[in-house]
């Protein structure tokens, strides 16, 4: 029987935010925010425990510590763009409508998750010493990788791509297109006098990414179609 069927509406909306915002969904979040912006050094337990509604014993009975609580962000954060790119279906399309999907996509989830970018950006700092901690990050990055060289198999096949395109390198290039003005957003702005935040800036700064990958990917004697994927 629900327990909550004869209690004012109210109170059930209250209480169902309430567990909302204690769900392991909601700690990752915030701490996902709280170390993206101060770091691991600079974070601070008690906040993500008040910001996520738990008291901070129940935090540390979830997380045992920081460390436990920063290695589990940056597992989640390293999980994230595996399950968008998996999200795409890229082998239910042709080679040169995955790639361009694919860029498209891999710059609204940086645009889309500027916490992640920081906390990658920290993480270097630290000589990606937690990142090796964590076994499962090779795992899925292997697993884009290996996405990516289907992809680029299937363009060859096609003759869509060209014969010596790299898997590898292609996958630094459209992370590097895709992260690069989100990373560096603030210093641009300054630097060079433009509102990089603005959204005709993103999406020059998108459409761009698109037409530079397919240029550089296709084959010698054929053009792919550079529109802006949906």
């Amino acid at each position: 029987m629900d327990q909550t069927a004869d209690l004012p509406v109210a109170q059930v909306r209250r209480r169902s935010r309430a567990r909302d915002h204690g769900s392991p969904e909601a700690i990752l979040a915030v701490a996902t925010r709280e170390f993206s912006e101060k770091g691991f050094h600079g974070a601070r337990m008690d906040k993500i425990a008040a910001d996520s509604g738990l008291s901070n014993r129940l935090l540390y009975y979830y997380y045992t510590n920081k460390l436990g609580l920063y290695r589990a962000v940056l597992r989640h954060c390293l999980t994230q763009a595996d399950q968008m790119q998996e999200a795409l279906e890229l082998d239910q399309m042709s080679a040169s409508q995955a790639l361009r999907t694919l860029v498209a996509a891999t710059c609204d989830f940086y645009r889309k998750n500027t916490d992640v970018v920081r906390l990658l950006m920290s993480e270097n700092l630290e000589r990606a010493r937690h990142v090796r901690a964590i076994g499962k990050s090779r795992g899925v990055h292997r697993t884009e990788l290996a996405r990516l060289s289907d992809l680029v198999a299937r363009g060859k096949a096609s003759g869509e791509f060209r014969a010596d395109l790299d898997a590898l390198g292609l996958h630094l290039t459209i992370v590097a297109l895709g992260s690069h003005f989100v990373a560096n957003q603030h210093t641009i702005a300054r630097l060079l006098d433009v509102d990089s935040g603005s959204s005709s800036f993103v999406a020059t700064r998108r459409a761009e990414a698109i037409e530079m990958v397919c240029l550089f990917c296709a084959a010698r004697d054929r053009s792919l179609a550079c529109g802006t994927a949906a």
